[in-house]
Parts: structure tokens; C-alpha cells; sequence
């Protein structure tokens, strides 16, 4: 629910379309449903495990892949300062890889990062 001035509030997930109603390519869930696969959780739990990750960064003004690259040594941080659990060190590592994979490509290796 957005507040009088339009804004998103803490706990409100906002899904992001183009003008034709898609998702546009390199949101933050990508990652998260990557790394939400690589936990291997059975599917429902991995479900939301991914929504619960994706409000959290929401509520932290993270929509993209870029904003996640961007803020990643402060999104802990930000995420306390709003009482929110932080991400743990291997989920923080696990979606840095992701985004590096969506940027460079799932065959890019560290000595190519």
C-alpha cells in the first residue's frame, strides 16, 4: 500500500512493469529465484524464502541488479537499521554470483570476473 504521497511503505512488494505489462529484464528477483534454486528447498518454502528476500531489498529501495550491486556492502546495514533480519554471508555471496552470471553469462569463470 502506498502512502498519501504515492510512496511504497516497508513490507509492500512492488512488481515492475514496462508499458506492455512485462517485467523488464534485471530485477532483483531474478537473482533471488536463482539462488532460491540453488538452495534446492522444497518449492513452496523456496517460495518464500524468495518473496521474504525480495520484500526485505524492497524495503530498502533495491529493485534492480544494479541497485543490489550497488548497495551490497551496505545492504546489511540498511536492512538493520530497518529491524529487518540481515541476509546471511553465503545468501549475500550466493546473489552476487547470480548477478554476475545474468551480466556476464552463466559460463564466466572468477578468472573471468
Amino acid at each position: 500500500m502506498a502512502d498519501h504521497e504515492g510512496r511504497r511503505q516497508p513490507g509492500q512488494l512492488m512488481d515492475i512493469m514496462d508499458h506492455e505489462g512485462r517485467r523488464p529484464p534485471g530485477q532483483v528477483m531474478d537473482i533471488i529465484r536463482q539462488v532460491s534454486f540453488l538452495r534446492g528447498t522444497a518449492v513452496s518454502p523456496r517460495s518464500a524464502w524468495a518473496m521474504a528476500v525480495q520484500e526485505k531489498l524492497h524495503d530498502i529501495d533495491v529493485f534492480t541488479i544494479r541497485d543490489f550491486i550497488e548497495g551490497s556492502q551496505s545492504i546489511n546495514r540498511r536492512l538493520l537499521k530497518l529491524e529487518h533480519k540481515p541476509l546471511h554471508f553465503t545468501t549475500m555471496t550466493l546473489l552476487l554470483q547470480a548477478a554476475c552470471d545474468e551480466i556476464f553469462g552463466d559460463g564466466a569463470t572468477q578468472a573471468d570476473v
